[in-house]
């Protein structure tokens, strides 16, 4: 099922790369040792490494004065290695390094309860050892981002670590926006892109970089109703969100959703579609499909008798190949809300609702 953060080596990062929420396993920090002050370039060196673009910041992870990567031989970052650029990654890195520990103390002091409400182990030394695994990936970052013209707002940064403070208290399964919103973006909608965390940030909408037609464009995503332009026909659970569109050619771009009876046709939100109508992936109304063969709208019950119109199983069943049987219990697995007896398919079974993005920390 699809995460809400970005997917990255294993491990779900909030989009700027600051905050880690959920790892599989990432690269290990390898290459101890304390460091040197010294410039960009070297050789050898891996997180703390004699060295490096950094200066203070491999020193602030590993208990060193030296930088990040890099041999420690002045010549071999050019004499004047140290300039303003190296000088803007280090008080980036420390930054973010900073936050990442205040964010660690928080999450890892205070998230045992919430694993348990899941019913999942949890440690807090395994806690600890996921951030710093994470640590390389995070600051080795920074030098790209700065590249590809985004600077980090640090007001944001603020914020991300104090509301942070607030949601891990009450296990709040999602992390606050401002955690994925401080490393800013300077491209309007429109303009062509290559990372969604160029496009400038749209109050009230969602910022993303795809494909237009044939390029690449920062482009803006948000709900739309009924009579409202749209490219996306969206189905929304507990579990996952998923839409589709059957022509992009516009940046600004609505989303319908069926939970609504709505659907995205010739660029408006449109009822839903009764039995027997022409149809494109998610077009029809609830308790119908959309068939392959026909393209058309016909009952999902079908196969026990359904019509599309009266139900082909009782209140408390559903249609399994071509039975009627209970609907599933709190917990069961599923694939759609009409299956759970509760009415909600959630991301680890029938009324368990939306995916924790802690979850991977229980451990």
């Amino acid at each position: 099922m699809p995460l809400t953060p970005l997917l990255r080596a294993g491990c779900i990062l909030a989009g700027s790369g600051f905050v880690v929420v959920a790892c599989g396993g990432l690269a290990d920090s390898s290459n101890d040792g304390s460091s040197s002050a010294g410039g960009t370039g070297g050789s050898s060196g891996g997180l703390s490494g004699s060295a490096g673009v950094g200066g203070s910041v491999g020193g602030s992870v590993a208990g060193g004065s030296g930088g990040f990567g890099g041999s420690g031989d002045a010549s071999a970052g050019n004499a004047n290695d140290a300039g303003d650029a190296d000088a803007q990654v280090t008080e980036i890195g420390d930054a973010l390094v900073q936050g990442l520990r205040d964010y660690e103390d928080e999450l890892c002091t205070n998230l045992g309860h919430c694993c348990a409400d899941l019913g999942k182990p949890f440690t807090e030394s395994g806690c600890r050892e996921l951030f710093e695994n994470a640590l390389p990936d995070l600051v080795s970052q920074i030098s790209e981002k700065l590249a590809q013209g985004l600077e980090l707002d640090t007001n944001a940064f603020e914020q991300c670590v104090a509301e942070l403070e607030v949601s891990l208290k009450t296990c709040d399964p999602e992390l606050p926006d401002a955690c994925r919103d401080y490393w800013k973006g300077k491209l309007s909608t429109g303009d062509p892109c290559n990372v969604p965390e160029q496009c400038a940030n749209v109050p009230g909408k969602e910022v993303d970089c795809s494909f237009v037609g044939s390029s690449s464009q920062c482009v803006v995503k948000y709900h739309a109703g009924a009579g409202e332009s749209c490219v996306w026909s969206c189905d929304q659970t507990d579990a996952s969100t998923s839409c589709n569109a059957t022509n992009i050619d516009s940046a600004d771009q609505g989303r319908c959703y069926t939970t609504e009876g709505l659907h995205c046709q010739d660029g408006v939100c449109k009822p839903n579609l009764g039995p027997g109508a022409y149809c494109h992936s998610n077009w029809c109304a609830e308790g119908l499909s959309c068939d392959d063969p026909t393209d058309s709208c016909v009952a999902r019950d079908a196969p026990c008798g359904g019509d599309g119109i009266t139900p082909a199983c009782s209140a408390d069943q559903y249609c399994k190949g071509d039975v009627c049987i209970p609907k599933e219990m709190d917990g069961a697995d599923c694939k759609r809300d009409d299956e759970c007896a509760s009415g909600s398919c959630g991301y680890y079974g029938c009324n368990t609702g939306v995916y924790r993005e802690w979850t991977s920390f229980c451990r």
